[in-house]
């Protein structure tokens, strides 16, 4: 049996925080499965939800916001992420609505940062065979 911490240790820390992956690997989990998306300028972050109210003190949609305004919410980068989690625990990056974020480079700026033993999961078929084409040895 694998344990995936979703979106962290979420029940104990808020989702997709660093408290909430540091959260897990105490707590054992395997993998943390996180969402990530980018700002305005072109920043990558992990946030589960399109907009910013249910887990902010902001309103609007995360894409609308700079990666300095996202950093001041509290939203942890891509980068910090698998900082934190390198050599600690797998990690399954979900390419959250890749879709909205083409011109950002989304998809290839994700799973070059990846190492591989890393996981990418997508509810887009185009973003996961973009995925296959740039890391062939990434599970899908």
């Amino acid at each position: 049996m694998i344990v995936i911490a979703h979106r962290g240790a979420s029940f104990d820390e808020r989702e997709n925080s660093l408290a909430a992956f540091e959260r897990a690997i105490a707590l054992g989990a395997d993998y943390v499965e996180f969402d990530v998306q980018a700002s305005r300028d072109g920043g990558l972050v992990v946030f589960h939800d399109l907009r910013l109210e249910r887990l902010t003190e902001a309103r609007g949609t995360l894409r609308s916001r700079s990666l300095a305004e996202l950093r001041e919410l509290g939203i942890p980068t891509l980068e910090e992420v698998l900082a934190l989690t390198s050599g600690r625990i797998g990690v399954m990056a979900e390419l959250k609505s890749p879709g909205l974020y083409r011109r950002h480079g989304l998809v290839e700026r994700t799973v070059a940062l990846l190492d591989r033993e890393a996981a990418v999961v997508s509810f887009s078929r185009p973003a996961l065979l973009e995925a296959r084409l740039l890391r062939p040895e990434l599970r899908l």
